[in-house]
């Protein structure tokens, strides 16, 4: 009687093969950052986003004009969300920021 040879396992990870042959690795480029845009995280506001993008959080107002279109209220962004950043400031940032505070008290 002779016995069938058993079915080969599959090889483990970092295992050789019977000729000694590793696995092969396929390399990927690493992921580079988009400055471009940022999607929304649980606990992000205008104004952080801003200020790492921007350096001045008063200067969320270039992030809200650019995405009008998705902010309904710019004090109340959801996780998710997917925002342009301009790469450019509005030169009248600071004041748009003043005039908006200044119609939230009429």
């Amino acid at each position: 009687l002779s016995a069938s040879p058993a079915p080969a396992a599959p090889a483990a990870p970092g295992a050789t093969d019977a000729a000694g042959n590793q696995p092969k690795t396929i390399e990927q480029a690493p992921l580079t950052a988009n400055n471009a845009a940022v999607i929304i995280r649980r606990g992000d506001t205008l104004w952080q986003i801003s200020r790492r993008t921007y350096g001045l959080g008063v200067r969320y107002t270039t992030i809200y004009i650019a995405n009008e279109d998705k902010i309904v209220d710019p004090d109340r962004i959801r996780p998710g969300q997917i925002f342009g950043l301009p790469k450019d400031v509005l030169p009248n940032a600071e004041e748009l920021h003043r005039k908006r505070l200044s119609n939230r008290h009429l």
